[in-house]
């Protein structure tokens, strides 16, 4: 997949909360300085990004390059169960944050296909 082959879905893209700016230049001087060091992740059926929404707003305001993997994830209700179980593995989210999360994970689970 080429990078302007991307697409974005704003409900998957606000489902998590904006950086704040401290955040937001932390992640810019870490790519620019290191480079884009973990891949966008894409869904192979839609093309839609799941993760990496900020590196790639980030990335292509600098120019800097990325590298794009595609996952087998499938209907838009299993899109918003990877966006929320791959933030919750990460360690920069406070504990009131991941039980806004995990509550919301849960109702996507009580939700039947």
């Amino acid at each position: 997949m080429k990078p302007e082959d991307i697409k974005i879905d704003p409900e998957l893209r606000d489902m998590l909360d904006p950086l704040i700016e401290d955040e937001e230049a932390k992640l810019e001087g870490s790519l620019m300085l290191r480079g884009c060091l973990s891949p966008l992740i894409v869904d192979s059926n839609t093309g839609v990004l799941v993760d990496g929404h900020n590196r790639l707003r980030i990335c292509q305001a600098n120019n800097i390059p990325f590298q794009i993997k595609e996952v087998d994830i499938g209907k838009k209700k299993y899109q918003k169960k990877f966006v929320l179980i791959n933030q919750l593995g990460r360690r920069n989210i406070d504990s009131t944050r991941r039980k806004l999360l995990v509550d919301e994970l849960m109702e996507l689970v009580k939700v039947r296909s």
